[in-house]
């Protein structure tokens, strides 16, 4: 790994690296690097479109083919493009038995207010493969599912400061207990 920035925080720190909204190419690059996790956000199909065009055009052309509801193909969609992903940090994941090599899963940022639907989009996307792990949008909403998830979750920030606001104030008055089980 020699002495770059990448080993030199790993070796000195305790952060690690993980990379965000990835090509193959990078991923490779990053793995290389010392990254040992990625995620991804609701903008990861239109990134692909512009950065790996052909391969994301023949996935979202077989999604269409799979449903006429937009919102499903787009969750579809996220998961396909992953793969490629979710199969180069499986290694990290088996080499850690679990403790590193997930990739994140944000989905629809549309029912972001809608608990039972971020959990259910969550659980569609953690069946993908054993080492997906669900990314929850701190919103009101997002705090009821990461209560009430019982499965590993990443969460987060979601640009929106009255929702901040609220997870704020989920603070006050909750139980150390509460908190440690709503934050997994």
């Amino acid at each position: 790994m020699g002495n770059g920035y990448f080993a030199r925080v790993k070796r000195e720190t305790k952060t690690r690296l993980w990379v965000n909204n990835p090509t193959v190419a990078e991923t490779d690059l990053a793995l290389k690097h010392g990254a040992v996790c990625c995620t991804t956000n609701p903008t990861y199909g239109s990134n692909m479109l512009r950065r790996d065009r052909e391969f994301a055009l023949s996935v979202i052309d077989d999604c269409l083919g799979e449903s006429e509801n937009d919102s499903v193909v787009a969750e579809l969609v996220q998961q396909r493009l992953a793969a490629r992903i979710l199969k180069r940090f499986r290694p990290v994941y088996e080499e850690t038995e679990g403790a590193l090599g997930y990739l994140s899963i944000q989905g629809d940022p549309f029912a972001d207010i809608d608990a039972h639907h971020i959990v259910e989009e969550a659980r569609r996307s953690r069946a993908v493969a054993p080492n997906v792990i669900a990314k929850i949008p701190v919103t009101a909403a997002g705090r009821r599912a990461i209560c009430a998830a019982r499965f590993s979750k990443s969460c987060t920030r979601v640009d929106n400061e009255r929702a901040g606001e609220r997870w704020t104030n989920f603070g006050a008055g909750t139980s150390a207990a509460r908190k440690r089980r709503a934050l997994g």
